[in-house]
């Protein structure tokens, strides 16, 4: 199950797909539920599927091709144009949840 965008950004475009054969959902939530069906597999945040695994209802699919099972995010900005207040603090924010998520692995 792949999540898409609907968006001509990334037409044509796969993100860590490592299947041929794929159903393509632009929908989490509907993904999610798919997969508590035991219809197909595909990445989820892990936020979102904790209780899941938890309890048994999915299981983490040990794939040699995808070893992280994270993504990592990058700050492009120019530099005589560094970022405001607002940006700042959410770049800040992305670095603390990445750093929850890095101790909790």
């Amino acid at each position: 199950l792949v999540l898409s965008d609907r968006s001509l950004l990334t037409k044509g475009k796969d993100f860590a797909v490592l299947s041929n054969r794929t159903w393509r959902l632009a929908d989490l939530g509907a993904k999610h539920m798919l997969l508590r069906e035991g219809i197909g597999w595909g990445n989820m945040p892990l936020p979102m599927v904790q209780e899941d695994l938890e309890s048994g209802r999915l299981v983490q699919l040990n794939i040699p091709e995808y070893k992280s099972g994270q993504y990592t995010f990058d700050v492009i900005y120019r530099t005589d144009l560094p970022p405001g207040p607002a940006a700042r603090w959410l770049i800040d924010r992305f670095v603390q949840q990445g750093s929850v998520l890095d101790s909790a692995a």
